[in-house]
């Protein structure tokens, strides 16, 4: 009987595809047609292992579950196909779940009654998510350069079914935090003083807290306001304090340049991409020891300006020179020409140096690939 379902199953409903793989069957195994000899010659992967890859995954066995992948993909097996299986079995689990979906079931009642049994060590949004995961596996095959990878990632994701569930358990379970009345009231132990009502004890809390002859002590407005001028100063006086007893000696503006764009590549090796570019763009300005940075908006001065004294204090030590400081000139209307980036970009430049290039391009009926 089991043996015909598969042969059933692999014809997909066409009697007579049906008919023919059961004669070539019956031939090739002697007209001794039985479930193992029909899965050997079928090529089908075999329900045992489905319901045992299930029973290690709900035991949160992990290595087990991956020893039968390994098995049934020696055995020949595509990985797409253990995939549609896998996600067939969860199917199934589904159906089981419920005794009025069960004749949705086409299989024989032997196989059902596992499937009933499985079905009962699982949650239905356990077999849900499943679901959804193993799609989304079968989707991302065709294109993942390591399907392996794919299908062992996909039964660790199906092994921690049983952890989310027990987290979400654990967060909706009752917690007892406060005390409860009955033990508010219990007297302490040695002692004869009888119990003062509930109600008695807080107003004698509240005479204690507010006596009648005093008046209540005024209470000082908070002072925890930020002036952006005072932070403004505070900075700038950081920044411009000179760092140890390092020489005052001569900085030229090549030396600046220099150890500005060596500083420049250490922020970028420590991922700071916008003070690169800052530093990169414009050369810093320099007038006696006095040194500017021009940046493009207010952004680059907000991002900067915290990370400014590290790099005052490497200026400061490069060109040994303590008493160096810095000032950000910020260019509201930038009228600087932007370099040219994308290959339509790069053909506008060209034709604005030499506008004969459109001309050819007319004349020859010319296709330009940006």
């Amino acid at each position: 009987m089991e043996a015909l379902h598969l042969i059933a199953m692999k014809s997909d409903g066409a009697l007579r595809d049906a008919l023919s793989i059961f004669d070539q069957i019956a031939s090739f195994t002697g007209n001794n047609i039985t479930y193992d000899s029909t899965l050997n010659n079928l090529h089908v992967l075999d329900y045992e292992h489905y319901f045992n890859l299930l029973d290690h995954l709900k035991k949160e066995d992990l290595s087990a579950a991956l020893l039968e992948l390994n098995t049934i993909l020696e055995k020949g097996f595509d990985g797409q196909m253990f995939l549609q299986g896998l996600s067939d079995h969860f199917r199934n689990l589904l159906i089981a779940k419920d005794p009025r979906t069960l004749p949705i079931l086409d299989i024989s009642e032997t196989v059902q009654n596992k499937y009933i049994e499985q079905s009962k060590a699982w949650e239905r949004n356990q077999i849900v998510r499943g679901l959804f995961a193993l799609s989304k596996a079968d989707t991302q095959f065709k294109t993942s350069k390591n399907a392996r990878l794919l299908l062992e990632v996909a039964l660790l994701e199906l092994g921690s079914l049983q952890q989310e569930s027990e987290k979400k358990k654990s967060l909706t379970d009752p917690i007892d935090i406060l005390p409860s009345q009955a033990s508010l009231r219990k007297p302490v132990q040695g002692t004869n003083k009888p119990e003062a009502p509930l109600e008695e004890v807080k107003s004698q809390e509240v005479v204690k807290k507010i006596p009648s002859t005093q008046a209540p002590t005024p209470v000082a407005e908070s002072t925890n306001t930020i002036s952006i001028k005072s932070e403004m100063e505070a900075q700038r006086k950081q920044t411009s304090q000179p760092v140890g007893n390092l020489p005052r000696e001569v900085v030229s503006l090549s030396d600046l340049k220099k150890f500005s764009r060596q500083y420049a590549h250490e922020v970028r090796e420590a991922g700071k991409e916008t003070f690169f570019h800052a530093l990169i763009k414009r050369d810093p300005l320099l007038d006696d020891e006095t040194i500017t940075l021009t940046l493009d908006n207010q952004v680059q001065v907000e991002y900067i300006r915290p990370i400014l004294q590290e790099y005052v204090n490497f200026l400061r030590q490069s060109l040994k020179n303590g008493f160096l400081e810095i000032k950000l000139d910020v260019i509201d209307n930038p009228t600087e020409v932007q370099k040219p980036v994308t290959g339509k970009d790069k053909f506008q430049a060209m034709a604005r140096k030499n506008p004969n290039i459109h001309t050819l391009k007319n004349r020859f009926n010319l296709d330009i690939e940006y």
